[in-house]
């Protein structure tokens, strides 16, 4: 694939998870605000099993993504990597979801159905910690293809890439919550 090609890809790539960061951030607001413990917890169950059977049928049959341009950058990637790691980091996309639909599963059973899940001011938290995270997640993604491109696209190399960045925003979001916290007097 041409340097060009894959640029464009890579950009599209990244617009296209922004938008679907943006949108699971509105549903996930939606239904923050507005469900029923219970109903919360079930939605958003259904949508880790769904989402994960979705990304499980494009394991098993070979197409890899949903559109033509996804496709192509997915199979450039299989070329790139080792097959090896280009199937550990297809498979633990599917299960990951599977596993966190489990433990939200289970945290559905102790929830109240009185209430709504949040009050509205925590809300605003939760918007603070969006903002955070997007721009850790776009360097998450961008410090994956560039390994990926460059020909060290092991699942272990961007595992650790992975793991660096979830340890910096980490500690980010315990400052900013103290921040909150001391800000607020909570």
């Amino acid at each position: 694939m041409e340097i060009e090609e894959r640029n464009r890809l890579r950009k599209k790539q990244l617009l296209y998870l922004n938008l679907l960061m943006l949108g699971v951030a509105l549903i996930s607001l939606v239904l923050f605000s507005l469900a029923l413990d219970r109903i919360f917890y079930y939605s958003l169950t259904a949508l880790l099993l769904i989402s994960g059977l979705l990304e499980q049928r494009k394991y098993k049959t070979g197409t890899y993504a949903w559109t033509a341009d996804m496709r192509k950058l997915a199979l450039y990637e299989k070329d790139v990597m080792d097959d090896h790691s280009f199937e550990k980091e297809r498979r633990s996309q599917y299960t990951s979801k599977f596993f966190l639909a489990v433990l939200v599963l289970i945290q559905s059973f102790p929830a109240r159905q009185a209430e709504p899940i949040m009050e509205p001011g925590f809300l605003w938290f939760l918007v603070g910690v969006f903002v955070l995270l997007v721009p850790f997640l776009n360097v998450s993604i961008v410090m994956r293809a560039k390994k990926v491109d460059a020909g060290n696209g092991y699942y272990q190399e961007i595992q650790r890439v992975n793991w660096m960045i979830f340890f910096l925003f980490f500690v980010v979001f315990v400052f900013y919550a103290l921040a909150v916290a001391f800000i607020f007097n909570l």
